[in-house]
């Protein structure tokens, strides 16, 4: 039981730092846009907060990619309590809806980019007709993948233990 305990909190603590990483991954590029001219492509990336909070080109805030920062900190807060409640249920419930949150919404980046700027989904369209590319960046996908990661990890850990735990009482 003592090795359960050890288990779960290495888990729990793992988890919360996976979880931080997330949210520190917005530091990388959230959109990739690229044009091919006469052979030669051209690349620019933005950041995941610069896309969240506005950037000096004409981007504004964006609720929904914000949103998805928040599921971040609500999963860490969820991962957290269920290290420190001993009604576990709870902080894992919250977690499990904060992770996959996050994950689903980081995904969506790319949707949710034509509301950075004033009439986005013209400007995209504009954009797109010229040549332009836009692709969700390496940031927002590790992001989502460490989201979805931490939330499956728990779950893992935990059938695996209820397995041992079985295989602990066929052998007495």
């Amino acid at each position: 039981m003592k090795n359960k305990v050890k288990t779960n909190d290495l888990v729990y603590f793992l988890s919360a730092v996976l979880g931080i990483a997330a949210i520190f991954l917005l530091l990388a590029p959230g959109i990739t846009k690229s044009i091919t001219v006469a052979g030669h492509t051209t690349s620019d990336s933005t950041s995941g907060f610069a896309l969240m909070f506005g950037t000096g080109d004409g981007a504004k805030f964006n609720v929904m990619m914000f949103i998805a920062l928040v599921c971040s900190i609500v999963g860490v807060v969820g991962v957290i309590l269920s290290f420190v409640l001993k009604n576990k249920k709870i902080g894992k419930f919250i977690a499990f809806v904060g992770f996959i949150a996050a994950g689903v919404l980081y995904f969506m980046f790319r949707a949710f980019y034509p509301m950075c700027m004033e009439n986005g989904k013209q400007v995209i369209a504009t954009a797109e007709a010229l040549g332009f590319k836009f692709k969700l960046g390496a940031g927002a996908i590790v992001a989502g993948v460490l989201s979805l990661f931490v939330r499956t990890w728990n779950c893992r850990v935990r059938v695996y233990e209820e397995i041992i735990l079985i295989s602990a009482v066929y052998r007495q």
